[in-house]
């Protein structure tokens, strides 16, 4: 799946009775949520947690990518079996 930072994500904004606060996440994005004392807080709380996330997910896309290439150089040198031990 591609991430793009301009893609629109439903935000889900409640309060908790356990926190004494509001809670915002975005369901499509796990794990990103926040915390705000009020609603306003808890939406920009969470929009800034969108662009981390969004970006610590390209860096790992990244890096898998760099782990997948160098997997395939190594397949090249040593045979597929070999270069499958790599995986593990």
């Amino acid at each position: 799946m591609k991430i793009k930072n301009s893609q629109k994500y439903n935000i889900n904004l409640f309060y908790s009775n356990s926190y004494k606060g509001y809670i915002a996440d975005i369901p499509d994005l796990e794990y990103c949520s926040a915390f705000g004392s009020t609603p306003k807080e808890a939406l920009n709380e969470v929009l800034k947690a969108k662009i981390v996330w969004i970006k610590a997910a390209r860096a790992y896309e990244d890096y898998c990518l760099k782990k997948a290439m160098d997997i395939g150089k190594k397949s090249e040198l040593l045979g597929r079996d070999d270069a499958l031990k790599f995986l593990e």
